[in-house]
Parts: C-alpha cells; sequence; structure tokens
C-alpha cells in the first residue's frame, strides 16, 4: 500500500522475529516495529537528548532504539 506520501510499502503478515530470521544479513532490527535495510541507511543521526535516528537514502527518518542501538554499536563498532 502507499502511505499519504512517501514510496510504496509492503504489508506482511509475519512477526518481526520471523522476518529477522528470512531476510539477509544486511537487515537489522532497529526498533520493536522496525527492521531496516543497512544497505540503504544514509546516514544516522544524534539529538542531544541521545536519541538516534536513522535517515534513509529516500530521506525517511526513523528512530533506532537504546536497546537495538547498542546492540549495532557492539556488532558493528559505531
Amino acid at each position: 500500500y502507499r502511505g499519504p506520501s512517501g514510496p510504496p510499502r509492503t504489508l506482511v503478515k509475519k512477526r518481526l522475529y520471523e522476518l529477522e530470521k528470512l531476510l539477509p544479513g544486511n537487515f537489522e532490527k532497529i526498533n520493536k516495529s522496525a527492521i531496516a535495510n543497512w544497505s540503504r541507511v544514509s546516514k544516522l543521526k544524534v539529538e542531544l537528548s541521545g536519541v538516534v535516528d536513522v535517515v534513509f537514502s529516500s530521506g525517511h527518518v526513523d528512530c533506532i532504539s537504546r536497546r537495538c542501538f547498542s546492540e549495532l554499536r557492539r556488532r558493528y563498532g559505531l
């Protein structure tokens, strides 16, 4: 489906943990409701409050949870 503005989205009737097992290694869970294609990440933006946002090459912005960010930082040395 297509959201109010932006690129088309795909609805999947699987749980995130099921998708994580199916997707290749460049997909990472970034919060409890999103998995990101790491090859489409443009930059990470750190706010003064400590919130970390991921900016995609499409311009879409989503937040990375503290738990997921600590795992990403450990895994990729961020």
